[in-house]
């Protein structure tokens, strides 16, 4: 049985850990490293996660039988915007609907919080990922490339 609750400060380090791990294979799998892109989630802080926290964003963790196999964050932009970040899945759970279910709470969340939309950006050049976030209702809205990243952040976005 799935369980998507907001995190406790308690957990942050083991919601830390399992976003570095998430995001990890995905550098690898571009040859990317901590030098490249030092601000990517693979190298996140529990302090980096604690700012938010502290900040007024909702964390949410996703557990299956009581443990931590997914995590993603909130942040209400705007009266219309609410902006998804750092969903991430354990490798060894990917392929098992936890990114489906996420999306899902994450969609009724902004809603609930009085969204229109729910934002969110990815590496431009993970088409794998850009497809799946095609399948699930988001639609491109635009792209930007930043000094501190080799990699351009394609932005998405679908309604709640």
């Amino acid at each position: 049985m799935t369980d998507i609750h907001t995190v406790l400060r308690e957990e942050l380090d083991e919601c830390a850990g399992l976003v570095r791990k998430s995001f990890s294979t995905v550098m690898k799998e571009f040859g990317y490293t901590e030098r490249d892109c030092p601000k990517n989630p693979a190298f996140i802080t529990r302090k980096k996660l604690e700012v938010r926290f502290d900040g007024g964003e909702k964390l949410f963790g996703v557990y299956k039988e009581g443990k931590l196999v997914g995590f993603f964050r909130l942040e209400k932009r705007s009266e219309e915007d609410v902006h998804l970040n750092n969903l991430s899945v354990l490798p060894e759970h990917r392929h098992e609907g936890y990114g489906s279910e996420m999306l899902a709470f994450a969609k009724g969340y902004a809603k609930g919080w009085g969204g229109k939309r729910l934002t969110l950006g990815i590496m431009r050049q993970n088409e794998r990922l850009r497809n799946w976030y095609i399948s699930h209702g988001f639609i491109e809205t635009g792209s930007t490339k930043f000094e501190m990243t080799p990699y351009v952040i394609g932005w998405m976005e679908t309604t709640v």
